[in-house]
Parts: C-alpha cells; structure tokens; sequence
C-alpha cells in the first residue's frame, strides 16, 4: 500500500480581502436581421410616449414593438416616404409625430396619416454645398430646433405646421452635439470640443427668434460628449467625467473605473457608460456616486449607440451586430467572477466553499457573506495554481488534482494544506484531471492529462497527526 504520510513543512492558510461582485443580476437578448431588423448597424434609439423603440440604422427606420419590427425606407416614387435610409437621430414632439435626421434631410412622421414630409433647412442657402449634416432638439413648448450644420439654426414651432422651418438669429453651427434642458437653455458641443451654452431670446418687433450667448460651462480639458439627466449635465472628457448639477453649480468627477470613456446613456439618474475599446460596460447612480460593472455586457462589441429606455431596459446598437436588450432579472442565484476559468468545488468542515480556478488556485467563498474571502495558492503549498479537480472523502479530507506533479490534501478540521507522500520516485502522477474514491475510500483513483488512469491505496498513518 502507498502510505499517506504528513509533510512536515506546514503552509498557513491566508485569508485575504478580495474583491467580488454579488450584485443586480443582468441578461442580454440579441436582436438581428432574424428577428426583422432592417440593418446590423444601429445608430440611434427613441422610446416614444407609446413605449415603441424607434431604431435608426445604416439602411432604414425601424419600429419594434416588443414583438416585430415596422421598416420604412425611402421610395423613390412615393412623396410620403423617409427622404433618406440612412438614420443618424430619432426625437417624439408629441404623440402624432416623430422627427427623424436623415443622412440627407430631416423627416416628420404623422402618426395619423403615416406620411413623412421631409425637410432640407438650410439646403437653398448653400445649394452647392451637398447634403447638410443635421442635430435636433426639443424645447419645453415642443418646439424643434434644427441646427443644420456649418449653416445656421431653424425653428418649426408646434402648432403652426403651415410655416415649415424659421431661421434663427445667432448661434453657433459648428457644433457636434446639441441638447437642451427643461428651462430651455441650450448646450452645445462645438467642434473645438467647448461647451457653449445659449438661450432663446424674442425681441419686440422682430420676426425671427435668437440664440444669445450665456457664459460657457468651462472644463479641463476637450470634451468628447456630454449628456442630461436629471437637471444633471455629464461631461465626457475621456480619461475623466464629470457632472454638473445645473441648479446648484456643484460639479464633482464620477469614478468610472474605466480608463477611458467612449459612449454614454443616461435616465432617472443613473448612467451607463463603456470604454473606448468596448470591453466593460458600467452602471453608475449619480445619487449615491457609486458604480457597477455589468458583467453580461459581451467584451469587444463595437457599440455605436447606447439608449436607456423604461422598465430599466439599455439598448446597445452595434456596428454589425444588432441590437443588445440589456435588462434585469430576478435570479436565485449570484455571480462571483474570477479572472481564470473555474474548474471545480469542495465545501470544507466550516461550511467554507473551495473554489478551483485554472490560473488563480482555491478561492475561498463564504456563502453566508456571499463574497470570496482569501484563497489559497503555491504561496501557501498547492502544487500549481491551475486546480482541475477537487474530491471529499467519507473522513471530511479534501483531495486536490492540478496541473502540476502530485496531489495535495486538506485534513478536515485543518488549514494546513499538505502534500501526498509517494513511497518511490518512479511514481509520477501530475495534470490531475479528475479524483474518485473506491473501496471505502481506501482506493484513490486519478485520471490524468498524458499519464493514463492511476490507481491508489491510501493508508493513514497512525502518529502523524491522523
């Protein structure tokens, strides 16, 4: 018989603090071109007042209601059809109508005649030019700002239909982003990354209105994009954000954990932001500055468009690969994440899970905590730190299979991790993929990696601890 016999170099197990996540449980559902999207690539979002999900993609306007898609696309021959299939930004002025930019003019959809008009503002002031590049915005009387880029401004004011677009006095029209707040002062993102901010002005016996200038919201550094929520303004500066709150002037930096932010969705106060190389989605409450990770959210997804919709839903539009539904679920269970695959599990006397990574050793769970408490790894005497197999005799003893050469074992009661005693150097038994008892425990059985299926005798030595 091979005698089990008690190394007399003795490892302490150390029990450090680790970071887990045991939080908010999420699931992702993928729209494509099999569910009826029109096109992979999704550009932008607007959930109307009726919760449909307009979508704007490289190749139509899209309408889903929870069950199909709607798809209009331009028709050459048809006066009421979307002027261009190419869709940059959706907005709802009221419940009848939907404005849409284009990639050649803006679009009104009349929900009661399911017509589009399409409109070219700022077309005939330079008709040489080509296409204008177009930002919408909606005012608190429902009002529709245009800024028609490198062009100037133009108004369509609710309720005069009758009159098409107005042009605006002043302004700024290089800009990248356009957004304006419930006292319709308006934010601007210029193209030399300020923020520049303004308000409508209506002066006693002129026509048209005007944009005057307020004093800028001055920042660091250029800004890459920024974003309402909540009488809240976000300001994306790419290593670092930042947020404004517009009633009391208090700005404070929002950790992210990120190292550099690309896109950002914001509603009810709470934000979701990625980084630039698309790895890590991250949810971040403003009220409480704290952030999350969002584990399900798939590494490497080109996202061109992010929309937080209601019931807590974030749609993710990629470049190529659909739409991303992005919600909580109620789920018994809880996730803890390792940075290596997990291969296997014991439980210890104590109740303590052991946890076998293939890179990071025995991670020790407490499940009444619901966190991962320290672990053990070759500092403290496991033979490699990628664990393949884990196996629990009748005894309460813990038998440990790695990659490496040789089997340690876990005495039930101890924290001393110990190595099983060969009586021969020709003996080689390593890659442990797989451990089984037989014969009341007294047979050890290891599958292994190369080496075949080994059988064991196992003898307890009377003296040395057992």
């Amino acid at each position: 018989m091979k005698p089990l016999k008690y190394s007399l170099i003795v490892f302490l197990l150390c029990l450090t603090g680790l970071a887990s996540l045991a939080g908010e449980q999420y699931s992702i559902e993928r729209l494509s071109n099999e569910n009826g999207l029109s096109n992979l690539s999704v550009n932008c979002f607007c959930e109307d007042s009726r919760h449909r999900l307009w979508i704007g993609t490289w190749d139509g306007l899209n309408v889903y209601d929870g069950r199909k898609f709607q798809i209009y696309r331009h028709k050459r021959n048809f006066s009421g059809s979307i002027g261009n299939n190419i869709i940059r930004q959706i907005i709802e002025q009221d419940s009848l109508t939907m404005w849409i930019v284009t990639n050649d003019c803006v679009s009104r959809r009349d929900e009661r005649t399911g017509r589009f008009s399409n409109f070219y503002p700022g077309r005939d002031i330079n008709a040489m030019s080509g296409p204008v590049s177009y930002i919408l915005g909606k005012t608190s009387g429902n009002d529709i700002l245009v800024c028609a880029k490198q062009h100037g401004f133009f108004l369509y004011r609710q309720g005069v239909r009758e009159s098409g677009f107005i042009p605006v006095v002043g302004g700024e029209p290089r800009v990248l982003s356009m957004l304006i707040d419930d006292t319709d002062r308006i934010y601007m993102l210029t193209e030399s990354r300020e923020i520049r901010c303004y308000r409508f002005v209506y002066l006693e016996g002129r026509e048209l209105p005007m944009l005057v200038e307020e004093s800028p919201v001055k920042t660091q550094c250029k800004v890459s994009d920024i974003s309402l929520t909540d009488n809240m303004l976000v300001i994306n500066c790419g290593s670092f954000v930042e947020a404004l709150d517009l009633r009391t002037g208090e700005r404070y930096g929002i950790e992210t954990g990120l190292p550099n932010v690309g896109r950002i969705a914001s509603r009810g106060g709470f934000l979701y932001l990625t980084d630039r190389n698309y790895s890590k989605l991250v949810r971040y409450d403003l009220r409480a500055r704290h952030s999350e990770v969002i584990d399900s959210f798939p590494a490497k997804t080109a996202v061109f468009s992010l929309y937080a919709g209601s019931q807590d839903i974030l749609w993710i539009g990629t470049d190529g690969r659909g739409i991303l539904k992005l919600f909580k679920y109620a789920s018994p269970f809880r996730t803890i994440h390792t940075a290596y695959p997990v291969r296997c599990f014991s439980k210890s006397e104590d109740g303590t899970i052991l946890v076998g990574t293939k890179g990071e050793g025995i991670k020790l769970f407490d499940k009444r905590e619901c966190k991962v408490l320290g672990e053990i790894t070759t500092t403290q005497g496991l033979i490699s730190n990628s664990v393949y197999s884990m196996r629990k005799n009748s005894r309460g003893d813990v038998f440990i299979g790695t990659e490496g050469k040789g089997i340690n074992y876990l005495l039930r009661g101890e924290k001393f991790l110990r190595k099983l005693h060969f009586p021969t150097d020709s003996i080689t038994v390593k890659s442990v993929y797989s451990l089984n008892f037989s014969h009341g425990d007294s047979v050890l059985w290891a599958g292994t990696s190369g080496g075949g299926l080994v059988r064991m005798n196992l003898q307890y030595l009377q003296g040395n601890g057992s």
